[in-house]
This record gives structure tokens, sequence and C-alpha cells, in this order.
């Protein structure tokens, strides 16, 4: 069997748990009535021993609260209450097997679960090991590029070095015709001492006619 579960505790008095064979209760709620005026606590009876659950107290606005409690039939549990008024004790009585099979179907579903996700980190590290092999020839590429690079500079400041060695032409145009004058007044020269030369051979042919 199995269903919802509630019984009414009231201050003063004992309630015992009336649970089916081979089920489990399982307490999720505490509540106190709509007409509640004060404080009121709830005890469990457990292997001779008495344990407070919890204390709900309208006036502090403590109406009710969750639990987690699992009881079975053969621990013969009862309840009790301490304080004013009576309090609403409610959950739900499940068979003892469904415990196994829903933790077997949670392991089941865990181990897919995992399978899943141990195929998504293999299909996930596949692109990354080729991102990775990729990444040498990347670098190699890049520094074969920086090399070509700085042969390229250092052809190109060596051809400026020897632009700079060598003179600018205007210099040597201006060179140039500075020796060509320095020619020119060497032939006037010539051609003036040839000139004298031969007035002087006409004087000298003069006298002696």
């Amino acid at each position: 069997m199995e269903g919802f579960y509630g019984i009414e505790v009231t201050a003063g008095k004992q309630v015992k748990a009336k649970i089916p064979e081979e089920c489990a209760l399982r307490v999720t709620q505490l509540a106190v009535p709509a007409n509640a005026a004060g404080a009121v606590s709830l005890v469990v009876s457990f292997e001779g021993k008495l344990f407070t659950i919890a204390t709900l107290d309208p006036k502090k606005g403590v109406y009710q609260m969750s639990t987690d409690l699992v009881f079975t039939e053969a621990q013969d549990v009862s309840f009790s209450a301490q304080g004013a008024g009576a309090i609403h004790v409610t959950g739900y009585v499940q068979p003892v097997g469904n415990d196994d099979m829903m933790m077997n179907a949670m392991a089941g579903e865990s181990g897919e679960e995992d399978e899943s996700d141990d195929d998504d980190l293999e299909e996930a590290s596949e692109p990354e090991s080729n991102e990775v092999a990729k990444t040498p020839a990347s670098a190699a590429a890049g520094a074969e590029d920086s090399d070509e690079e700085e042969e390229n500079e250092d052809e190109d400041d060596e051809e400026d070095e020897d632009d700079e060695d060598m003179p600018p032409a205007d210099l040597d145009d201006s060179d140039t015709g500075e020796e060509d004058e320095e020619v020119d007044e060497e032939d006037d020269d010539e051609g003036q001492m040839d000139h004298e030369e031969v007035e002087d051979d006409e004087d000298d042919d003069e006298d002696n006619g």
C-alpha cells in the first residue's frame, strides 16, 4: 500500500503510528491547525526514549516545518505532543522494496550519465589534440616567416649602407666641372705660349732681313 498518511496529535495524548506491513512511513510535514493559539512540540517515542522533533509557535510566526523522517512498522513508533493545542503530522507510506528499486534505478541512470559524459569528454579531447598537433607546425611556419623578414631587413640595411658610402651624384658633377675648367686653362696657357713663340720667330725673321 502506498499513499498519503496523516495523523493529529493532541497535547497530553500519545498516538501510535499505524504503519502497514512491509511498508515505511515517511514524515515530510509538521503543522499546527489554523486556530492554534500557543506553542506545541512534537515528541517521538523510539526504543523507549523520547525525542523532540520540532516546536511550532504561531505567536512567533512558526506555523509549519518540513522534515524527512522514515519509520517502519517493526520500530513500534508513537507520537505525542507537549504544549497547547494539537499538531498535524503528514507524509506518505510506501513499500519498503521501493527504496531499493529507486536506488537501483538511480544507479542505472547515473551509470548512463557517466558513460555519456565520458563520450562527450572523448569527443571534446579529439579536437583539442588536433589543435595541439597543428600548433607546432604553425609555430614552425611562423618562425620561418620571421627569419625571412629578418633576412630581408638585413639586406635592406646593407643596401642603405652601400648607398651612404657612395658619393652623391651632384658632387661628382661639380668635381668633374672643376677638372674640366683646369684643363681648359692649361690649354689656353699652351695656346698663348705657342702664339708668343710664333711672334718671336717672325721678329727674328724681320731682323735678319
